[in-house]
């Protein structure tokens, strides 16, 4: 494992090559960009399981199973994945989870 049972701290230790909370890196050579990572813990999860058509990707006919940060982790220097907030959850269209002041 890349590090904790947390998406963002996946793509922070695929991005930078060092775990959270640690200052060992690892495979300098193998580290993924921001969108590989992203399309590793989304789409490939689907593929993984065989529910690609299902699931994994924003596309007419899927489920709607996405999280909303509170700023983009593609424009961010990668140090600061880690402090990105999730401020809403949606699970098959549905909000599930809102932040405080998070207006759906």
């Amino acid at each position: 494992p890349l590090g904790r049972v947390d998406p963002l701290a996946g793509i922070y230790a695929a991005v930078t090559g060092v775990r959270p909370g640690s200052k060992n890196s690892f495979n300098r050579h193998q580290l993924l960009s921001v969108a590989q990572s992203v399309a590793a813990y989304t789409l490939g999860g689907a593929v993984a399981v065989g529910e690609q058509q299902l699931r994994g990707s924003l596309e007419p006919g899927k489920l709607a199973d996405l999280v909303i940060l509170d700023r983009d982790i593609m424009r961010l220097d990668p140090e600061q994945i880690l402090s990105t907030a999730v401020v809403a959850t949606m699970v098959g269209g549905k909000f599930r989870y809102c932040s405080s002041g998070f207006e759906s």
